[in-house]
C-alpha cells in the first residue's frame, strides 16, 4: 500500500492511498503537478498490509513450506500453508545447543534447542543456570562444555 502526501516544511496532508503500484505510477505525475500548483511537494510512504507482511516473513522463515492454492469455493482467497523440513542452510545462521538434562546421564534426556540471536540464547541459558541445583545438566555444541554428543558419551562412560 502506498500513501501519497502533499508536504511543506511545516505540515503534510494525506492525499491518496494506492493499493497497487501500477495505478500509483500513472497518478504520480498528475499529483506532482497539483502539489507544485499548491506550492507543496509530493511525498510517499509505503506500508505493508498484514498479508504482505506475512508473506515477507514467510520468505525468511527457516523452514520450507508448501502452499495449496486450491480454490474450493471460487472466492480466489484460499491458501493453505503447510510447514515442512528445515530449509537447507537456514539453521547454520542460528545458534544451536543440546542439553543433556538430569544427573542420571541418560542419552534420551538430551534435548535440542535453536535460537535466532545470541540474546535469546543467553536468556535461555540464564534460566537453565537458575534451575541448576535441582537437577544436573551438561551443554553440548560449539563452544559448550562438550562439543559433541560422542564427547559427552565418552566423558560419562556411555560409549
Amino acid at each position: 500500500m502506498i500513501k501519497a502526501y502533499f508536504i511543506t516544511n511545516k505540515h503534510s496532508d494525506w492525499i491518496a492511498t494506492f493499493d497497487n503500484e501500477e495505478i500509483y505510477e500513472v497518478c504520480w505525475p498528475h499529483l506532482e503537478k497539483l502539489a507544485k500548483k499548491q506550492r507543496m511537494e509530493l511525498s510517499e510512504s509505503c506500508e505493508m498490509d498484514d498479508r504482505e507482511e506475512f508473506f515477507e516473513w514467510l520468505e525468511n522463515c527457516p523452514v520450507d513450506y508448501n502452499v495449496d492454492q486450491t480454490d474450493d469455493d471460487g472466492d480466489n482467497e484460499i491458501k493453505v500453508i503447510g510447514f515442512v523440513v528445515p530449509k537447507e542452510g537456514k539453521y547454520r545462521e542460528s545458534i544451536n545447543v543440546k542439553i543433556a538434562w538430569g544427573s542420571d546421564r541418560d542419552e534420551n534426556n538430551i534435548e535440542d534447542y535453536w535460537f535466532d540471536t545470541k540474546e535469546e540464547y543467553y536468556a535461555f541459558m540464564k534460566g537453565v543456570d537458575a534451575s541448576n541445583g535441582w537437577m544436573a545438566y551438561d551443554t553440548i555444541g560449539d563452544g559448550e562444555t562438550f562439543e559433541t554428543v560422542e564427547e559427552w558419551r565418552k566423558y560419562h562412560g556411555k560409549d
